[in-house]
């Protein structure tokens, strides 16, 4: 597990021992298309239909649901482990996670 999925350049396995379970369309989630919001548009009154632009094309934000297991070899380490990433996680708005097999850093609030 270890080296195969980082958050902020931190190893999730070797610090937090989380890893994903398999089975649970982890990389499907993580690869879901996201919708694409309506580009700049112009309706000429004396023309017919409307003028777009499609140079800069923005997407809507995407809701992930993403399990993730989390192994301890004691209850106090599991609780130690916890409060340490929720520490993590409420004192950075934004994080990177990359993950190695798809070769894809993602960036998520």
């Amino acid at each position: 597990m270890t080296g195969k999925y980082f958050i902020n350049d931190t190893n999730i396995w070797d610090v937090y021992g989380m890893f994903p379970p398999s089975g649970k369309d982890f990389y499907a989630q993580l690869l879901k298309a996201p919708i694409g919001k309506e580009g700049l548009t112009k309706n000429w009154p004396d023309q017919n239909g409307t003028q777009r632009s499609f140079h800069n094309i923005e997407y809507e934000d995407r809701q992930l649901d993403l399990p993730f297991v989390m192994y301890a070899t004691s209850k106090a380490q599991l609780l130690e482990q916890y409060n340490a990433l929720s520490a993590f996680v409420f004192a950075n708005e934004y994080m990177s996670f990359k993950c190695v097999d798809l070769d894809v850093l993602f960036t998520l609030k």
